[in-house]
């Protein structure tokens, strides 16, 4: 006669002290009656401790999970530790699956940053290698006495045209290219 486990009904051979499905302990006893009762009894109670152990998270709970794990540093660190932290399996998993999505939402941001980047650098150094100004090492020496604020800014188109005049000759075409109107649109103190 063979045994059956009292938690999971599974059938178990005459010597065995411990389940092999469940892990529980025989009771030991063969008797055709029992082994019914324990299948029945198994049957009706399969998925109980489950339930016990790993409660259903609320829609409010989720709810608030999503609001949490939306906020950008905290979110993602509080994902990394709902995923691995918490006993209950629908907590953890619904973290985990939020650390996923944040993932590969980082990894196809930075696909796309680094795109737009190169693209921007590229297009920048090919208009400042096409462009006479840049290649003057004069004007960076303007741009240099701008930055240390010994440089001060026309305010008024008088002062405008008299710094225009002091840049090198090499800009005579540039200035020329310069429509007249530039000089009405400076505020005057």
């Amino acid at each position: 006669m063979s045994k059956y486990c009292v938690v999971c009904g599974a059938e178990l051979s005459d010597d065995t002290v411990y389940c092999n499905e469940c892990g529980a302990k025989t009771t030991g006893t063969d008797d055709a009656a029992d082994s019914v009762r324990n299948t029945v009894a198994a049957s009706q109670n399969y998925g109980a401790p489950a339930e016990q152990m790993y409660p259903a998270v609320s829609t409010i709970a989720f709810f608030g999970l999503i609001l949490l794990f939306s906020i950008p540093l905290i979110g993602f660190i509080a994902s990394i530790v709902l995923a691995f932290v918490p006993q209950n399996k629908n907590l953890k998993s619904f973290a985990r699956a939020a650390l996923i999505w944040m993932l590969i939402g980082m990894v196809v941001s930075g696909l796309i940053f680094w795109g737009i980047f190169i693209l921007a650098t590229e297009h920048l150094d090919a208009w400042v290698e096409n462009n006479p100004i840049f290649s003057n090492p004069e004007f960076w020496d303007i741009v240099e006495d701008y930055a240390d604020g010994s440089l001060e800014i026309p305010s008024n188109k008088e002062e405008l045209q008299g710094f225009l005049e002091t840049l090198p000759e090499d800009y005579e075409d540039y200035l020329d290219s310069i429509p007249e109107d530039i000089y009405d649109e400076i505020p005057v103190n």
